[in-house]
C-alpha cells in the first residue's frame, strides 16, 4: 500500500473567489541558487492557503488546497510537503505546518536587502512555467519605475536571477511586455563596430540600440511598509536594541502620534504613562532615566 492511498483526494471545483497570490521574486531566486526552488514555491502556495494569516495551516487542508487550487496531483502534493523536513520555509509539528515569516526566511537565505513583492493573478501561477515566470514578473515589478524597468540586459538578468537568456525569451509570452529602447547621439559612439549605429540624415543624429525595458501589467507591487521594516530592523540594522532601531508611536495627551526611536522600556508599577511619553528618546533625559535603575555598588579601592 502506497503512503498516499489513505490521504484525502480533492474533489469539486477550485476556489470560487480566487484572490491574487503574493510572490517574493528575490526570495525565490535566492532559494533557487541554493536548490530550494521547489520548497520556496510550496511556501508561497501555503501562505496563500493560510487565508487568515495566523502562520500555520492544517496538514489536511494544505494537502487538499494544493490539489484543488493549484492543480497538483495527490502524490506531488505529498512529496512537496515531505520532500525536505529541515527546509527553512516551514516546520511540521503533528497535524500542523508552521510557516516561517518573510524576515527569518530572508535572513536564512542570506539576503542583504529585500525588494517589494508583487501580487499576480492566481490563474497565471498554476503550472511549472507559470510559477517560475511569476517569480520573474515579481522581480521585474519590484524594480519598475512608472510601470517599466530601467534598461537592463539579458546578461545582467541572468547574473541576478540565474534565468538563462533563452529561458527569459520563453517567459515573455507569459505576460511580460518587452519595450525596445533606442538612444540618440550627436556622434557615432561605436565607430569601430560597423552596423551597430544608424545615421538619421533628417535630424542629423546617430541611433543605436540599448538594452530592453520590461513591463508587467498584471503584477502589482505590494507590501512596501513591511519590506521597509524588514530592511531597516532585520537585514540591515543600524544600531540600537537587538541590532536595530525599534520605532514605536506613543499617543500624546493632545491626540497626535509622535515617533519614539530607541529601546523599548518596561514601566515600573509606580511610573505613569505620561512619564514614559516625556522620555521618548532625548539622550540627556534617557541617560538620567537609565541611571535611576539600581546598579551593584562598585568595590571600594585603596585610599
Amino acid at each position: 500500500m502506497s503512503p498516499t492511498s489513505l490521504l484525502p483526494r480533492a474533489t469539486g471545483p477550485a476556489d470560487p473567489t480566487p484572490r491574487p497570490i503574493r510572490v517574493y521574486g528575490d526570495v525565490y531566486f535566492a532559494a533557487r541558487a541554493r536548490k530550494l526552488a521547489v520548497d520556496c514555491e510550496t511556501w508561497h502556495m501555503l501562505r496563500y492557503l493560510d487565508a487568515r494569516g495566523v502562520g500555520w495551516i492544517d496538514y489536511q487542508t494544505a494537502l487538499v488546497g494544493l490539489q484543488r487550487i493549484f492543480g497538483l496531483s495527490l502524490s506531488t502534493a505529498y512529496r512537496r510537503l515531505h520532500y525536505r523536513q529541515d527546509n527553512p520555509f516551514w516546520q511540521s509539528a503533528g497535524a500542523r505546518l508552521y510557516l516561517r515569516g518573510i524576515a527569518p526566511v530572508a535572513q536564512t537565505l542570506g539576503l542583504a536587502r529585500l525588494e517589494r513583492p508583487a501580487e499576480v493573478p492566481l490563474e497565471t501561477y498554476r503550472g511549472i512555467v507559470g510559477r517560475r515566470s511569476s517569480a520573474l514578473k515579481a522581480w521585474f515589478a519590484a524594480r519598475a519605475v512608472h510601470g517599466r524597468t530601467n534598461p537592463v540586459s539579458q546578461k545582467i538578468i541572468a547574473q541576478e536571477t540565474g534565468v538563462a537568456p533563452s529561458t527569459q525569451r520563453r517567459y515573455r509570452s507569459r505576460g511580460i511586455t518587452v519595450i525596445r529602447n533606442v538612444r540618440v547621439a550627436d556622434h557615432d559612439p561605436y565607430p569601430d563596430q560597423q552596423g551597430r549605429t544608424r545615421y538619421d540624415p533628417r535630424h542629423r543624429r546617430y541611433l543605436f540600440r540599448i538594452p530592453h525595458s520590461y513591463a508587467v501589467p498584471e503584477a502589482t507591487p505590494a507590501g512596501r511598509s513591511t519590506v521597509k521594516k524588514i530592511n531597516r530592523h532585520v537585514l540591515s540594522p543600524r544600531g540600537g536594541h537587538r541590532g536595530g532601531i525599534r520605532k514605536t508611536y506613543l499617543r500624546t495627551p493632545a491626540g497626535a502620534s509622535r515617533p519614539a526611536t530607541g529601546p523599548r522600556f518596561i514601566l515600573a508599577p509606580d511610573q505613569s504613562r505620561a512619564d514614559y511619553q516625556r522620555w521618548y528618546y532625548h539622550p540627556p533625559v534617557l541617560g538620567r532615566w537609565l541611571a535611576m535603575a539600581p546598579s551593584p555598588a562598585a568595590p571600594e579601592g585603596p585610599h
